[in-house]
């Protein structure tokens, strides 16, 4: 039987995360949960009642600061995880803040009429444009960055540290080397072939220095990886996910969504929305779970 492999990023909220598991298990739904090992403690409970579980796979193999590239481990791990299972055709990234926005049966007929077909977002290709922040573009990838050692958001120093260490870099013309010709962002998130999936973990298991000291690779490396491919992979540049944004930052972050973007929602193609928080979210959760049992 061809089956879905959901991987799941968590970090916070381990009661809604058992909602999320619930929307998703079916019979072609296998689970493959990553939780950040800083927050650990949080999640004895879920990890206990679940240990059992056949359709489930729980890790903390990585502990992931903001920007940092073990949260692109964290991902290579669940998909490598995921890739023993011969059964698993497609494999869908989330996170432990989204929320199924439609019937499971809905959700596995798509995808057998788009089973050849990856859905992941990318921009442009940006390799030539030129940014004076550095956090911005190519220069996420053409310095060296220390994200995996400071605390980038939470301390004001280590910001001044990470600034610094980038612009001693552009001042003494120290470069980086890129394997492609081009260079593409996008979003972490996708629904991928077994195909794609298996490149992408071959690819990174060789070429580690890539993506390691750079800013948030996992918003890089998969779509770099696929456009490039001698492969030729049918990509679809939407990656079937609502996402509203904020972008008061250089470096923007998803809203939190709550009853007013319900109708957005059901509107739109996506199959997945985020980001839910269980309290601010909670209006908006009992909307989807009406709309997702009057279409069953």
């Amino acid at each position: 039987m061809k089956k879905h492999a959901f991987l799941i990023g968590a970090y916070q909220n381990p009661e809604y995360l058992e909602h999320l598991v619930s929307s998703l298990k079916g019979k072609r739904s296998l689970i493959y949960i990553h939780i950040n090992s800083q927050y650990l403690s949080s999640f004895q409970s879920f990890i206990q009642k679940y240990q059992k579980d056949d359709s489930m796979k729980i890790i903390h193999t990585r502990k992931i600061k903001w920007g940092g590239v073990d949260f692109l481990y964290s991902i290579t791990d669940l998909m490598s995880l995921a890739l023993q299972n011969k059964e698993c055709v497609y494999f869908h990234m989330l996170t432990g803040q989204d929320i199924l926005l439609r019937p499971l049966s809905e959700f596995y007929d798509f995808f057998d009429r788009h089973e050849q077909e990856e859905f992941i977002e990318h921009g442009p290709d940006i390799i030539n444009e030129r940014c004076q922040e550095f956090l911005v573009g190519f220069n996420r990838s053409r310095f060296y960055h220390l994200f995996d050692y400071l605390d980038f958001r939470g301390n004001k120093y280590h910001r001044l540290i990470e600034k610094i260490f980038v612009k001693s870099q552009q001042l003494m013309g120290i470069r980086r080397k890129w394997p492609f010709p081009n260079y593409y962002k996008g979003l972490t998130w996708f629904s991928l072939t077994r195909g794609a999936v298996e490149e992408i973990t071959s690819f990174i298991k060789n070429n580690r220095k890539i993506v390691e000291y750079t800013f948030a690779p996992d918003e890089v490396i998969f779509q770099s990886i696929l456009i490039n491919s001698q492969k030729k992979y049918k990509i679809i540049n939407n990656n079937l996910r609502f996402i509203q944004w904020d972008e008061k930052e250089v470096c923007g972050s998803p809203d939190v969504l709550t009853e007013k973007h319900f109708q957005d929602i059901i509107k739109s193609d996506c199959f997945f929305a985020r980001k839910i928080e269980p309290y601010r979210s909670k209006e908006l959760i009992n909307l989807i779970q009406e709309h997702i049992i009057s279409k069953q």
